[in-house]
């Protein structure tokens, strides 16, 4: 009753039993209400088939109790984001009796998070002509969220920097040296290069970039800006 999380209780066939205040002030309804419902009224449409397997798998034990995010459906329709911990409660015999969730609210994180990734976009936007990330090998990956068709970059999804076409003559040395530095995962700044842009006009193009790892420390790639200096 006193937790600061929201905690429900389902029968096996996943109607509401309990459900705590922090729950009813999460989704906006009174328990009365929600002892009306099963668990798939109050979750958001796109998560529905997701959870009804993950829910039926828990059930059966084909997989273990884990961490999910999910999305629920708050009383005046707006969308909550929600981390959720559950439990199949057996009896001695193994038979499931009921099933008790554990859910936080994360939807301030989540506006949060977005409202950083646009900040984040912007001061790309402000700062350089395009965003770029590359694969452990290299490779540029689609980048999302810039408008890139309409320059003229060194992004060729698939394409190492080195291969993307339209490249003018650079000394060999200069892309050894860049080579390297990008086999030993370090960070480099204007490096510079030519290519001939759609019109056959050539362009000198300047990228920075820095390595990306995981939250193991693997390396994983490369992301930076780059920018027409011509």
């Amino acid at each position: 009753e006193q937790s600061a999380a929201g905690v429900a209780v389902f029968s096996i066939g996943g109607r509401f039993l309990r459900a705590n205040p922090a729950l009813c002030r999460m989704l906006g309804y009174t328990e009365a209400e929600l002892l009306q419902k099963t668990h798939l009224d109050v979750i958001h449409v796109e998560d529905l088939e997701a959870v009804a397997v993950a829910r039926a798998q828990a059930i059966s034990g084909k997989t273990k109790a884990r961490v999910n995010e999910r999305r629920y459906v708050h009383k005046d329709g707006s969308t909550i984001w929600a981390q959720v911990a559950g439990a199949v409660i057996r009896d001695e015999s193994g038979v499931p009796q009921c099933t008790v969730l554990v859910i936080n609210d994360v939807s301030a994180l989540k506006r949060a998070v977005r409202k950083n990734k646009r900040r984040f976009r912007r001061m790309v936007e402000m700062s350089s002509d395009w965003y770029w990330v590359q694969d452990e090998q290299f490779r540029f990956v689609e980048v999302g969220g810039l408008d890139v068709e309409a320059l003229d970059t060194d992004i060729v999804v698939g394409a190492k920097r080195w291969e993307i076409p339209g490249l003018a003559p650079l000394p060999e040395k200069a892309w050894e040296q860049h080579r390297a530095r990008l086999e030993r995962q370090e960070s480099f700044s204007d490096f510079v290069f030519l290519r001939y842009n759609k019109a056959g006009e050539l362009r000198y193009l300047s990228v920075s970039g820095e390595p990306l790892f995981d939250e193991k420390g693997k390396f994983i790639g490369y992301h930076g800006v780059g920018k027409d200096i011509t």
